[in-house]
């Protein structure tokens, strides 16, 4: 019976100096973390402040880096028109053109567009040193109440085999009543915010 005591007595002893030591450990290292924490804050604050001091001297550089948010806009959306069976041919000049049930030309009275569910826009630019250029529609921004941007990307026409350049344009369709033809304005730019013609 002492023998087994004397065993009972050594497990008990070395699970508490375990649990002492795992104790004792556990503090180290909150200790440490702590202290890591200090010295860690006391650098930080230390570049902060030469940043500062560095900062008052050339006080341009400061406020160089910071920048305003872009301005946004909210956008009509809209599918691009790829004509299977040859597209309409193109109008005598520039413009952008709003179709409707209502109001169409009869060339596309027989295509299958379905005037029922939407409506139709055409951009065609007037630029002649585009001419020969595709013309891909990137977005179409309400800018103003009545003033509608079309942001597009213009890329050099390689596979036209027209004897002489065309100009540019896109059919998109949109929902129908999205533009009011009769109160909506147009402005015609380039992702690089040039200004393209449509007259």
């Amino acid at each position: 019976m002492n023998f087994l005591q004397l065993g009972k007595k050594l497990f008990v002893v070395s699970l508490v100096s375990v649990l002492l030591t795992g104790c004792s450990t556990l503090l180290n290292l909150a200790s440490d973390n702590k202290d890591s924490k200090n010295t860690s804050s006391k650098t930080e604050s230390s570049a902060q402040k030469a940043n500062a001091d560095s900062g008052d001297s050339n006080n341009n550089n400061s406020e160089s880096e910071g920048k305003k948010a872009n301005e946004t806009y909210e956008e009509i959306a809209y599918q691009p028109i790829n004509w299977l069976m040859g597209a309409p041919k193109r109008q005598p000049h520039g413009g952008v053109w709003i179709y409707t049930k209502e109001k169409h030309p009869g060339s596309l009275e027989n295509s299958s567009l379905d005037f029922n569910k939407n409506d139709y826009l055409l951009v065609q630019i007037s630029d002649k040193k585009y001419f020969g250029y595709d013309m891909d529609v990137t977005a179409l921004q309400i800018i103003k109440p009545d003033l509608i941007r079309i942001v597009v990307r213009l890329e050099k026409d390689s596979s036209s085999t027209s004897s002489e350049p065309l100009a540019p344009r896109r059919y998109l369709e949109i929902k129908k009543g999205a533009i009011d033809p009769d109160k909506m304005k147009f402005i015609v730019e380039t992702e690089q915010g040039e200004k393209l013609s449509i007259d």
